[in-house]
């Protein structure tokens, strides 16, 4: 209708479904990602289980194979020649089995991310470069 090209992913309005609903800001973040792919550096994404589910998990998977991510947990600490996406909600608080827990007092943050280039800040997803 408006004569923008449809996105890869679902829109969803209605926060209340049970369904992730992505900011732009999320999106735009995925969309820089895309765009500065390269076959040197693998993107990885917080995800607690052993298929890619977790919120920023689908989101990217829309546009990179889900096989290909890496799934990082709270307690991961090494992480090497990789994006790192983090979306709205694990910019600040990240799942840690059945609880949230602050990124900042996580094993993952203070061996990994702490040394990471950030190479992209929006208002609610940002992009970490580990090398």
């Amino acid at each position: 209708m408006t004569g923008y090209p449809l996105p890869g992913y679902c829109i969803n309005i209605n926060p209340n479904s049970g369904w992730p609903v992505y900011s732009e800001s999320e999106i735009c973040g995925v969309d820089w990602l895309k765009s500065h792919e390269n076959e040197h550096n693998r993107i990885a994404v917080f995800n607690q289980w052993d298929t890619i589910k977790s919120r920023d998990g689908l989101l990217v998977a829309e546009n990179f194979y889900s096989k290909d991510l890496i799934p990082i947990q709270t307690n991961t600490t090494t992480l090497y020649n990789s994006y790192l996406f983090l979306g709205k909600y694990s910019v600040d608080k990240v799942e840690d089995g059945e609880e949230d827990v602050d990124l900042q007092d996580t094993l993952f943050y203070n061996s990994t991310l702490k040394n990471s280039n950030k190479i992209y800040n929006s208002e609610k997803s940002h992009l970490y470069l580990a090398e």
